[in-house]
C-alpha cells in the first residue's frame, strides 16, 4: 500500500475497497464519496490512493475539489464507477 492510501485512509482502507466491489457486484455503482476536508493531503496522496483502488479493484476512480462556501474547506469527492473496458477488471 502506498503511503498517499495510508495517510487518506489510516484505517479502514480495506474495508473501503471491499465495499466498492461489493458494491460492484451487486450493480449499485456508480458511488459518489465526500472528503471534508483534504486541505491536509498533497496530490501525490490522492495519486496513490487511486493507483492502489484500481489496482486493488480493478474500478475506475475519480475525484475532484471544491472550496466549500459554507465551511470555508477544501472537499474532495471521489466518484467510482465500473471501467469502460469490463473485461479489465478482476470482477470477471
Amino acid at each position: 500500500m502506498l503511503q498517499g492510501t495510508k495517510k487518506l485512509f489510516p484505517t479502514d482502507y480495506k474495508k473501503f475497497a471491499e465495499a466498492m466491489i461489493e458494491a460492484a457486484e451487486t450493480d449499485q455503482l456508480p458511488i459518489s464519496l465526500q472528503l471534508d476536508n483534504a486541505s491536509d493531503f498533497m496530490f501525490k496522496d490522492v495519486q496513490d490512493m487511486f493507483r492502489d483502488f484500481q489496482n486493488d479493484t480493478g474500478l475506475d476512480i475519480v475525484g475532484s475539489m471544491f472550496l466549500c462556501e459554507e465551511c470555508g474547506r477544501l472537499h474532495l469527492l471521489i466518484h467510482v464507477d465500473y471501467p469502460e473496458e469490463k473485461e479489465e477488471t478482476i470482477l470477471q
